[in-house]
């Protein structure tokens, strides 16, 4: 299976000759935004391969967005959770701007890292380095054109 992405093409399911048997791509996620602007978790688990040809995923129901909906928090995901190297923030556009601010904050209070990301399409999945920062639990704040969500996430 292929699922085209931009200028990418990613191979979900492939088929292994030597071994004869289909491999599923593990440790990925995707996030599917239908057409009523509900937002789906999905994991894919397994394939019948040549003798059905059927997909087993797992899916999880995250949240709608839309224009008029005000109280919807943008912070669809984050992963992995907890985290050594880098944290993945999956993001739903709330505005007709372009950038939200951020926040990492520790258990103290202190402001470790701030800045400002770029959210350019409907949903955006944005990856933070967190190699600099010590064990311990985080709290990861965003603002974006007024509201306010915040993720806890653990670095190990």
């Amino acid at each position: 299976m292929r699922i085209q992405h931009g200028a990418r093409s990613l191979y979900l399911i492939s088929y292994n000759f030597a071994n004869n048997i289909w491999t599923i791509e593990d440790s990925l996620v995707y996030f599917v935004k239908d057409r009523s602007a509900a937002i789906w978790k999905v994991i894919f688990t397994g394939f019948g391969g040549a003798a059905n040809g059927n997909y087993e995923f797992t899916k999880e129901f995250l949240g709608t967005v839309g224009v008029t909906e005000n109280t919807i928090n943008p912070l669809v995901s984050l992963y992995p959770n907890p985290a050594s190297e880098s944290v993945n923030l999956v993001i739903a556009k709330q505005s007709l701007k372009n950038d939200a601010e951020y926040r990492i904050i520790n258990v103290l209070g202190d402001v470790v890292k701030s800045g400002m990301i770029n959210i350019s399409s409907e949903l955006n999945t944005v990856t933070f380095d967190i190699n600099d920062l010590q064990k311990g639990m985080y709290l990861l704040s965003v603002n974006q054109a007024g509201v306010n969500a915040t993720r806890t996430f653990i670095v190990q």
